[in-house]
């Protein structure tokens, strides 16, 4: 009978079933190294988590086992799911300044089982450590890759939709698809969508059968021939057949005023996006949309909650383009008009929701009630706010794309279909 550790560190004849978060982690590349290299970056690789904060608590706590497996390791963590994640980013965070040790990482949640080796060491096994293997394998240098069932967590959470991006299926060993997101933010994660679901380039040239004559079926075969090719030739040159969708693109950038005593201080700047901000700086946005449009601007204040939403309406406002919410292509739009918005006395994060869609969104033109001089945009119904802080956080799950354009110091949005969302995050003290 073999014997398996428990979580007290007894043994049980029976091992028992545990639900684990674990984090699958590999060199990318390891192999093509020399031996010495090979082990200077594992050990590389070993230091940095050893420093990570989720794993020095969980390991305090009892909650960790780690694994070795030849090129990496996994992580099993058994308590908050969320620390595998939170781990993930750290780690790859910390790789940013080390462009010689690429790894990519997976994170799934599952079933595991706790086993003995031959050495008599804790191991694991079970579909949750082989899934989480699984997910990795999908990934690239820099990616961190993530399961539905990991998703599905971190969507109840208010702070994570804005960073998960859906990827779709993705087939993996012995046929099996699962369903993937791609984890990154400004500091950590590769953005870039994996090699492994780019779909390869298709080509319109006809595939005709090869057809092997007989002196008794030439015309038999001449008809065969011609009706292969009437099923196999190409599309006219105006037909689509596998129309991309659209590219949505939205280009901003953020001025700056210093304040000093209430007066203007120093010269106006601009900045492409995210930065910390001192209390009395005031900023104005700045964008333009590549195409006619409705554009809609909200701010979450940074004591915001899901039961308690803290939430502003900043465009359209009558202040701004009459209430209307419409853009046309490569118009440029100042939010606010002439002025400034100032940061009040709470410290945190100021979230600022940029939202352009084809159509008019209903739940958001009925915000147009709030801008007035009264409310000055606060959404004071809370069932109201409660109901557009669910819907931002189902736009952020698609979340556009951003790259700078460090020259005008401009942000690019791209997006495609017929709604682009992006959630700017501007920290103020």
């Amino acid at each position: 009978m073999t014997q398996v550790a428990t979580t007290s560190g007894a043994f049980s004849p029976q091992p028992s079933l545990e639900m684990a978060s674990v984090l699958f982690m590999d060199i990318v590349s390891y192999s093509l190294n020399s031996m010495e290299k090979q082990g200077e970056l594992l050990a590389e690789l070993q230091d940095i988590v050893r420093q990570t904060r989720q794993f020095q608590e969980a390991r305090a706590a009892g909650k960790l086992i780690s694994l070795p497996t030849g090129d990496g390791m996994a992580l099993v963590f058994f308590q908050d799911p969320v620390i595998s994640v939170r781990c993930a980013l750290e780690i790859q965070s910390a790789l940013r300044v080390k462009p010689e040790l690429r790894i990519r990482a997976g994170v799934h949640i599952g079933p595991i089982f706790r086993r003995a080796d031959i050495k008599d060491d804790i191991n694991v096994v079970g579909g949750g450590i082989n899934m989480a293997q699984r997910v990795m394998d999908c990934g690239d240098a820099g990616h961190i890759l993530i399961s539905s069932s990991v998703a599905e967590v971190l969507l109840q959470l208010s702070e994570w939709p804005p960073y998960l991006h859906d990827l779709g299926e993705c087939e993996v060993k012995h046929g099996v698809r699962i369903h993937l997101y791609n984890v990154y933010n400004d500091a950590a994660g590769n953005p870039e969508l994996p090699a492994k679901l780019r779909k390869p380039a298709r080509t319109t040239r006809p595939h005709l059968p090869r057809w092997v004559a007989t002196a008794g079926g030439v015309a038999v075969l001449l008809a065969a021939s011609y009706a292969g090719y009437q099923r196999y030739k190409p599309p006219a040159p105006n037909t689509r057949t596998a129309q991309q969708p659209a590219q949505r693109t939205i280009r901003y950038y953020v001025m700056v005023q210093k304040y000093r005593d209430g007066k203007p201080y120093q010269q106006a700047f601009r900045l492409s996006g995210e930065r910390v901000f001192e209390a009395d700086y005031r900023i104005r946005l700045a964008l333009t949309t590549s195409e006619s449009g409705h554009l809609y601007v909200l701010n979450e204040g940074p004591k915001s909650t899901s039961e308690q939403p803290d939430l502003n309406t900043l465009f359209p406002s009558p202040t701004t383009q009459g209430d209307s919410s419409l853009l046309e292509p490569g118009q440029q739009i100042d939010i606010p008009q002439g002025g400034y918005f100032k940061f009040d006395q709470q410290s945190g994060t100021e979230k600022l929701w940029l939202i352009w869609s084809k159509a008019d969104i209903p739940e958001l033109e009925d915000l147009k009630k709030w801008a007035n001089p009264t409310d000055r945009g606060t959404v004071r119904d809370a069932a109201q706010a409660r109901e557009i802080s669910a819907l931002l956080n189902r736009y952020a799950i698609h979340q556009a794309g951003a790259t700078v354009d460090q020259q005008n110091q401009t942000t690019v949005l791209t997006a495609p279909g017929e709604l682009l969302a992006r959630r700017i995050d501007l920290d103020h003290d």
